[in-house]
Order: C-alpha cells, then sequence, then structure tokens
C-alpha cells in the first residue's frame, strides 16, 4: 500500500473546506441582503461535490491498481457508514422537529433520502462499478458513461429512491477520477512543481485564467442567454421536465445545459488540481485525511443550527450573523479535523469488513 501523499489530502482538505461552506450557506442565504452568500454558493456548488467525487474515483482506482485486486469490502464499508449516518439524520430530524422518533413506517425511507447522507450511498453504488471499471478502457467507457448520464434526464423522474438521479447524474466525475489515476496527477503536478519560476507562474496563470473563464461562461445569466442553458449542479439530478418546469426553458434547453456542464466543469476541476500545493499545509492536509469524519460530523451540527432556528436568532440579532458561514465553515472543518477516534474506528470496520469477506467465501 502507497503511503499517503500530501497532495491529495490537500485536495480533499480544500474541497471538504468548501464542502461545509456550501452546506451552511444553504440556509443563511434566503436573508435580506444576502447577495454575496448566494453568489460564492453557487459557485461553489457548481464543481465542488463533481471534485469530490472525481478525488473519490481517483482513491478508488488508487485501491485496485496497487493491490491488484477488487476491495469489495469498501461496499460493506460505506454501506454501513451510509445506513448509519442516514438513520442518525432521520432521528435527529424527527426529534427536533417532532419531539419523538420517527414512525416505523418510514424507517426505510432512509433508502430514498434527500440528505447529504446521498453522498455516502453514491460511493457504495459506484465501488459496485470497479471491477467493470477496470476491465474495459477509458476509451470505451467515457462514452458509455456520459451516454448513459445525459440520458438519465429523461428516464429518472423519481430521484429519491436510492438518490439514483444524483448517482446517475455525477457518475462522469467518478469514473474520469478512476481512470486519471492517482499515479499521473501527481506526476503532473511535480511536472509543474519543478519548472522554472516564470514556467511555474505562467501554468498557475494559465490555470487561474481558465478557472475565471469557464467559470465566467457558465455564470452567465440573462433571459435569452445563457442562462437558459445552463444550470448550477443542484439541478442537475433533476429529469429535465422538471428543470425545465424550474428554469422555464424547454426539455431540450434543460440537456444542453448538462451537456454543457459535463463539458466544462472537468476543465474547472482540472484548473484548481493544478494549483493545489503539493507540501503538506498543516490545516489543510489534516482536514484532508480526516475528510470523511468532518463531512459526517458537519452534517450532524448544522441540522442542529438551523432546524432549531438558532440561525435565525443570530439574523435577529444582527445582520452581520449572515456573514457567519465564513467564519463558522474553516473554525468546524479545523474543530472535526481534530479528533483521532473517528478515523480509527472507521479503519476498524474496514478491517472488519474484509476479514468478514474474506472468511465467507461466497462473497
Amino acid at each position: 500500500m502507497k503511503e499517503r501523499v500530501a497532495y491529495f489530502d490537500n485536495i480533499k482538505g480544500i474541497l471538504i473546506l468548501t464542502v461545509v461552506l456550501s452546506h451552511f450557506m444553504l440556509y443563511w442565504d434566503d436573508v435580506p441582503g444576502s447577495t454575496l452568500l448566494i453568489t460564492v454558493r453557487w459557485w461553489t456548488n457548481m464543481f465542488v461535490m463533481p471534485a469530490f467525487l472525481f478525488a473519490s474515483g481517483i482513491f478508488a482506482g488508487r485501491a485496485i491498481h496497487d493491490e491488484k485486486a477488487y476491495s469489495a469490502h469498501k461496499i460493506l464499508v460505506y454501506g454501513i457508514l451510509f445506513l448509519i449516518v442516514g438513520y442518525v439524520l432521520m432521528f435527529e430530524t424527527s426529534y427536533l422537529k417532532n419531539g419523538v422518533a420517527p414512525e416505523l413506517k418510514t424507517i426505510l425511507a432512509v433508502f430514498n433520502t434527500t440528505t447529504a447522507a446521498w453522498y455516502l450511498l453514491a460511493i457504495t453504488i459506484y465501488t459496485m462499478t470497479v471491477p467493470t471499471l477496470a476491465k474495459l478502457r477509458a476509451g470505451l467507457m467515457l462514452p458509455i458513461v456520459y451516454i448513459f448520464s445525459l440520458s438519465e434526464g429523461f428516464w429518472i423522474q423519481a430521484p429519491k429512491v436510492l438518490s439514483l438521479g444524483k448517482v446517475v447524474a455525477f457518475l462522469p466525475y467518478f469514473v474520469i477520477g478512476f481512470y486519471l489515476t492517482d499515479a499521473r496527477m501527481l506526476e503532473w503536478r511535480r511536472y509543474v512543481g519543478n519548472l522554472k519560476p516564470a514556467k511555474r507562474l505562467a501554468v498557475y496563470g494559465a490555470a487561474i485564467a481558465l478557472f475565471a473563464a469557464v467559470y465566467t461562461f457558465l455564470a452567465l445569466r440573462g433571459p435569452g442567454g445563457l442562462g437558459k442553458l445552463i444550470h448550477n449542479l443542484e439541478s442537475s439530478y433533476r429529469g429535465y421536465e422538471a428543470i425545465a418546469d424550474m428554469r422555464n426553458v424547454s426539455v431540450l434547453e434543460a440537456f444542453l445545459g448538462r451537456t454543457a456542464l459535463y463539458a466544462l466543469v472537468p476543465i474547472l476541476i482540472f484548473a484548481i488540481v493544478t494549483l493545489v500545493p503539493i507540501k503538506k499545509l498543516p490545516f489543510i492536509t489534516r482536514a484532508g485525511t480526516n475528510s470523511l469524519q468532518i463531512y459526517i460530523f458537519h452534517v450532524i451540527i448544522y441540522y442542529i443550527i438551523f432546524i432549531r432556528g438558532i440561525d435565525t436568532w443570530l439574523m435577529a440579532q444582527s445582520p452581520l450573523w449572515r456573514y457567519a458561514p465564513f467564519v463558522i465553515a474553516p473554525l468546524l472543518t479545523w474543530l472535526l479535523s481534530l479528533p483521532s477516534a473517528p478515523n480509527k474506528w472507521v479503519k476498524s470496520l474496514d478491517a472488519f469488513c474484509r476479514k468478514a469477506l474474506r472468511q465467507n467465501k461466497t462473497l
């Protein structure tokens, strides 16, 4: 097994910080005068989950390429984590809103999740595809995946069931990461880092310019303009008819909007990973190392804040609280990265699932 590389932890650290920021802005951006929050959240939502799933694909590929074997136990690990987080959020929401446990008949509703637990469910499902991805070439598989994901908007009209809408819509980013491999990414980043200062600055400048150009292209809005074609990723898991109704566009325009996202968002991701530092950064690297526990626990915390109306109470004290997410996100990310127990528990779960599958030859 390879040693941890700070570069990849830095990528995950930056992304998990952005995820936490985006989630806390989700409820704060509807207060008066919060145009900045709306703009930042729209910007982050455009690439953060695609980039996170891209990184997940890299690590899925890294495992099978290093061990030369399919880590089937990962399906159990992610599946168990999904069930734990899904039920915690279900019971938390029920108690905070109604003061009682959820009814028995709603227990299976965890598989129709609309909560942040969908990411764990998606990774569980994506991990099942790894053996097929490993046997087929990228040149064959990537076009198939893109066509399949683009067609999803025509036939999945019930995105809550197993979060299938989101799972299928975000699949291309996982597959791109899987085939790109960590070795190629690290080789590219080291190549850039070893350039002479002037050339290195030119590459960084080009990456920034590329990111700015693509983002500006995606962000253009207005009646009759690109805004009718480009939709942020909050809408991408919905069926095209639902997007058409919500955005007042045609089904064809909704389809073209997602097609544009699939073409341009990978460019954003490439620009980001080119700019990420390769050396260890105390806060960012640690956040990346413990990104899974940060993801799980920050969701539980922000549910408490917003379901209990703490954000509303704070806004009543001072309008400056609208900018609280910019303070809460880095502070909470740092605090949740400190405990080592959750990460150790996940490693123990990983070892248990690996051992269980080895002992049961039928699996």
